[in-house]
């Protein structure tokens, strides 16, 4: 009876560790979204998602992924300790695409606990070209000057 308690409250925490990790590194962040709006062809596009450990133990970041090759995600520092803050730089690749893209960052981390989380980036790249008119200058028969 013991032994299956035990594998019983083994297995309740195995089950309620995951949910768990999602909630306090989403904590940590001072936002999960961002619009970069209408920005130019080329033009730079930088967000930085800045998180902050709340915790005695430290963070450490373990990995970064794009969904989209539209975002660059880079760890500005992987590891923080108590109230020590960092930042998840995502950076919107101007240069590579036209119109309106969005992409999820999932940022991994491995200490205290391995858990995951989840930033949204969206924006749309415009073209930069302005055409303008040709102007043309009429074409005047021989005129006699006076």
């Amino acid at each position: 009876m013991f032994g299956r308690m035990i594998q019983a409250a083994v297995m309740l925490v195995a089950i309620a560790t995951p949910a768990l990790g999602q909630n306090w590194t989403t904590k940590m962040f001072e936002t999960t979204s961002h619009d970069f709006g209408t920005v130019a062809r080329g033009e730079s596009a930088k967000f930085d998602f800045v998180l902050e450990n709340l915790y005695v133990e430290d963070v450490h970041i373990s990995a970064v992924r794009a969904s989209c090759s539209c975002t660059t995600p880079e760890i500005k520092v992987a590891t923080l300790k108590t109230h020590e803050k960092g930042a998840i730089v995502a950076k919107f690749n101007t240069s590579a695409f036209l119109g309106a893209k969005g992409a999820t960052l999932t940022v991994t981390f491995d200490k205290p606990f391995v858990a995951e989380v989840q930033l949204q980036v969206r924006g749309t790249v415009v073209a930069t070209t302005v055409q303008t008119p040709e102007i043309r200058t009429p074409a005047f028969p021989n005129v006699a000057a006076h």
